[in-house]
């Protein structure tokens, strides 16, 4: 009977830590819904062996954090806040700037001036997280470079 109940205890423990899992648990979940809006944290680029990381300092102060957003449409608009010289902070968004297609793991931002434009794997989309990854090489070197974002707001 002690056998049958230490069995059956380890058979509930295991199952509550395999069915349990944290959307933020270092796994590298891509399952998420694309369709939001994104403010972009940092980017890492990476040059063959060197790693050089910069993060997204392009917000005004006191206003809004600017935003890349991806809409049901197949659009991509981006937001970017000023403060203007009465001192208040305004809205310069940017529709239609883009189309984006996604296949698996693979976006795709389509445009013409537009600094997002390429094609990326998605290597995090999560309820709070995107991350995406493109690389090129070029005269024997490789740059890949991964640009970061969490969920915006709701506004």
């Amino acid at each position: 009977m002690k056998t049958i109940k230490v069995l059956l205890t380890a058979l509930v423990i295991s199952g509550i830590s395999v069915s349990c899992s944290s959307d933020d648990d270092g796994g590298n979940p891509t399952g998420g819904d694309l369709t939001a809006k994104w403010n972009q944290t940092k980017t890492v680029t990476k040059i063959s062996s060197e790693t050089y990381t910069e993060d997204y300092e392009d917000n005004s102060p006191s206003c809004g954090h600017d935003y890349l957003e991806f809409t049901d449409d197949n659009e991509v608009n981006f937001a970017v806040w000023n403060l203007n010289g009465d001192l208040e902070c305004s809205e310069s968004f940017a529709t239609n700037l883009a189309e984006w297609q996604r296949d698996g793991n693979t976006l795709i931002i389509g445009g013409t001036n537009v600094y997002y434009s390429g094609t990326y794997e998605i290597k995090r989309l999560t309820g709070s997280q995107l991350q995406i990854q493109s690389s090129s090489s070029s005269g024997g070197t490789t740059t890949t470079t991964t640009i970061y974002f969490t969920k915006a707001a709701q506004q």
